[in-house]
């Protein structure tokens, strides 16, 4: 090998070595990171000593918190826990109000409007929707309850009085499913939230001797497709039918669902008009009504409040008392509300 042949070998190692070294330094410089690096940008290590330090990981985060809120672990905590429950609905501690046929007639009358006139519990964000006189219904908001979309409403019994279904349907969205057999309108939809049908709540599926359709509570919340539903308000108003019609809601198990009532009861005496000597209630009348409305407070349902019809006076033959043949009543389902939500009554 001449002289010339060796220099330019050498020279050709020489710049073949020269490459492979600087194709070694790249890739080491690409693919080099201390042991301690980990993934998430976001764990700190200021000292580059493979500890991560939660403190300046915190005061880096703060600085961007505008643009990370979510990696701020606090607030984070603070968005995701629901907010603290304030106790609304107050139980009361009471004796309870017994009638029995051992009492005397005046005892039972009296102790009868004593027994609906008592709140059970006490509602703290009580409002009533529809007319503030007869016609209008009282709601409880109180956590767990009150009319949030999409709510669902049963409304019963409207002689063309729809403030209660509009208010519901206006101003919380509700759906409502209105029906009165006594009405001349044919079924239709009223507005896109309240839907009218021309049947009425009763016993047993039947068409009456006037012509009217009524159906248990049951088979219309099945054609509606809401038996298991939850159903946020059924309100009711029948006139007089309503004893027979809570009678068969106890023995048809159709409440369970069911997170408030507001219903109007009626005594004898509303039909004082039309036939005034027989038309007054009875002690078996006061005792029979009585234990109808006990079957809500074996359910679990508490009254929240109630109302006196003013233009439902008449005065009591048995205990010359002025009273009225008509009660607003409404009751909660306190299987919806967990102790949290409540304060016993000391």
């Amino acid at each position: 090998m001449t002289d010339m042949q060796m220099r330019f070998n050498t020279k050709r190692i020489a710049v073949a070595l020269c490459i492979c070294s600087i194709v070694v330094t790249i890739l080491l410089l690409y693919n080099w990171r201390p042991r301690h690096h980990h993934k998430n940008p976001f764990e700190i290590d200021i000292y580059d000593d493979g500890d991560y330090d939660e403190d300046a990981k915190d005061a880096i985060l703060r600085q961007h918190l505008i643009d990370y809120p979510v990696f701020n672990v606090k607030v984070q905590k603070e968005l995701l826990q629901p907010p603290a429950i304030v106790p609304q609905i107050l139980v009361r501690k009471m004796e309870p109000i017994l009638i029995t046929s051992s009492m005397s007639d005046a005892e039972v009358e009296n102790n009868f409007f004593r027994y609906i006139e008592t709140k059970d519990v006490i509602c703290k964000n009580d409002k009533r929707l529809g007319f503030q006189h007869d016609g209008g219904y009282n709601v409880c908001f109180a956590p767990p309850f009150g009319l949030r979309k999409p709510c669902i409403v049963y409304s019963f019994g409207i002689y063309d009085d729809w403030n209660f279904d509009d208010a519901v349907s206006k101003i919380y969205k509700c759906n409502v499913f209105s029906f009165d057999p006594s009405i001349s309108q044919p079924d239709h939809n009223r507005s896109a939230l309240v839907k009218f049908q021309r049947i009425g709540i009763g016993t047993k599926n039947e068409v009456t001797r006037k012509g009217w359709t009524l159906k248990t509570l049951g088979s219309i919340l099945g054609s509606n497709h809401h038996e298991k539903s939850v159903i946020d308000y059924l309100k009711f108003d029948i006139e007089f039918n309503e004893w027979a019609v809570l009678l068969a809601l106890s023995e048809e198990g159709a409440l369970w669902n069911v997170k408030q009532i507001g219903f109007e009861i009626h005594t004898r005496e509303l039909f004082r008009q039309s036939e005034p000597l027989q038309r007054t209630t009875t002690k078996e009348d006061y005792i029979r009504m009585f234990k109808i409305l006990k079957t809500l407070e074996k359910m679990n349902f508490k009254q929240f409040n109630y109302r006196l019809n003013p233009f439902g006076m008449f005065k009591s033959k048995v205990t010359n008392v002025s009273r009225s043949c008509c009660y607003d009543i409404h009751f909660m389902n306190m299987n919806f509300v967990k102790k949290n939500y409540t304060i016993v009554e000391s």
